[in-house]
Formats: C-alpha cells, structure tokens, sequence
C-alpha cells in the first residue's frame, strides 16, 4: 500500500487496506480442485473458454455464483492457513473488512481470533456488527422504529398538502397499513402506503417516512426502501430515529450493498451501542 502506483490501482477496485484486500479472496490454492471438480477442460484443441465466456457474462449462472461467494454457505475461501502471525488489532481489522464483503462465517471466525489474542472492546463491538449483518428471517422483530425516540405521532389531516379528499384519503391508507402491521402482513401493509398522497416537510412526516421504508424492507421490496430511506439519511434524522440508520443498512445489505450497509451499520453501533444490543438480542 506504500507503493503509490499500487495504490491507486486498488482504489480503483475499491480496496484501501491490507484488509480489505484479504477479505476479498473467495478461493485459494488448496480449494481449486475441489471447486472445479467435474468441470469441462479448457485445452487448445477445443477453446472451450474462448468462446463460452461471452455466454457467460450474460449467464443467470454467473449472477447466482456472485450472490453465492458472499453467502454464509460460501465453503470457500478460507483464510487461516494463510495468514499467520495476525495480532488481535489486525485480526479485528480483518473481521470489519470480511463483513463489508459479505463474508460473515469467516468474519467469526477471525473475531474469535482477535479475541483469543486479547481483543477487548474493539472485537466486541465488531461481533455485534457481524450479528446484526447476517440475514435474517422476515419475521423477526428486529429493531422497532420507535427505538432511541419518541413515540409516533398519529397522522392528522394537518399532515398533508392536498384537498380534503386527498388528506381523508392518506389516513387511511396509514390506517391500513397498521392494520396490517399489527397482524404481521408486510406485502399489504407496504401496499397500503406505497403512494400516499404529499405532504408538508415536517418531523411526523418524516416517521411516516420511515415506516414505509421499514414496510418495504419487511416486504423485501429492498431497491423502494433504500430510496425512501437514503432520503432520510440527515445526522439529525438519525440522531432522532436511530432505527433510519439500521433500516437504511439493512436495505443495502440485501442488495448486496455490502460494504455501504456495514459502514451505516458500524456508525449505528458506535453511536447506539445499547440499541445495537437490543436489536441483536430480539433475533429469533
């Protein structure tokens, strides 16, 4: 990294640090043959690679290995026989970058080394991000989005900007929605808010804001809750509503956006350690 030509090529590829370089290796020297075990043999004679890797690039088959390396199932790509000698800061180091690969199974397991090394807070900390990282189950709780403030305010007329048929017909569809909420329906309480009609820049839109952020997120529709969050995204509205961060990160981490999602999700942990732990202990 000392070396500036070197360095300015990894920036391109996104890579800042030794760790960030390791944590990108999927595969090494003694996993080759298990991966490519009953693969067809590229020779000269038949050019095999030559002319299926244009078919590939537009393969389904290549999109579902890249969502499949980053995966916890991932059996590959395992690290301690090639690093020694890592110290518990290095070793903490890595498990930070190994989660912003989505590389979570390896991410424990280096946290455990830094910890076996004398790691105190900095690789607790980092456990709890990893924790918080991993997939989860659409019906766990997880964090409410009332966390850390204040209670919402329920929707009044005063709310939105339209006529009074436009403003009748706002509350309810929040009505709707936390109908189904209350019951668990994610896809219909989503659907309930989807379009609701525009309103006044004001704190009690910007919950409403939220929640249908985190409605969408429950639905799985990923791509609507990050736009709607990532306009949210102020200090203060995190500051206000913690839960905006950890929603945001949550949306991105299921787009793959694994290290945008884990740098949201360390500020969250660093700025609300008890609220991470909150989160953290409410999985299923």
């Amino acid at each position: 990294m000392k070396d500036p030509v070197l360095k300015a090529e990894l920036l391109r590829a996104e890579v800042e640090t030794p760790e960030e370089l390791i944590a990108s290796f999927f595969l090494g020297p003694k996993e080759i043959a298990s991966f490519t075990a009953g693969a067809d043999i590229n020779t000269d004679d038949n050019a095999k690679l030559e002319y299926a890797a244009p078919l590939d690039l537009l393969s389904e088959n290549r999109a579902r290995l890249a969502r499949e390396i980053r995966t916890v199932g991932w059996p590959y790509g395992r690290l301690g026989e090639l690093i020694v000698g890592a110290d518990s800061a290095r070793a903490t180091r890595l498990a930070r970058s190994l989660v912003g690969y989505g590389r979570f199974r390896e991410a424990e397991h280096w946290v455990e080394r830094a910890r076996q090394t004398g790691a105190g807070d900095t690789a607790s900390s980092t456990a709890l991000l990893i924790q918080l990282a991993k997939p989860v189950d659409y019906r766990d709780p997880e964090l409410p989005i009332t966390a850390g403030g204040p209670s919402l305010s329920p929707p009044t007329p005063e709310l939105f900007t339209g006529d009074v048929d436009e403003r009748r017909a706002g509350i309810e569809m929040i009505r709707r929605a936390y109908e189904h909420l209350a019951e668990g329906e994610w896809t219909p309480a989503w659907n309930a808010v989807r379009e609701l009609p525009a309103m006044h820049e004001t704190d009690a839109a910007a919950d409403i804001a939220l929640l249908r952020g985190y409605l969408a997120y429950k639905a799985l529709k990923m791509r609507a809750a990050r736009k709607i969050l990532r306009r949210l995204a102020t200090d203060e509205a995190f500051e206000r509503r913690p839960a905006t961060r950890y929603y945001l990160a949550r949306a991105l981490l299921g787009l793959g956006k694994f290290e945008e999602g884990t740098a949201h999700l360390t500020r969250f942990v660093s700025d609300h350690p008890e609220l991470a732990k909150q989160a953290a202990e409410s999985r299923l």
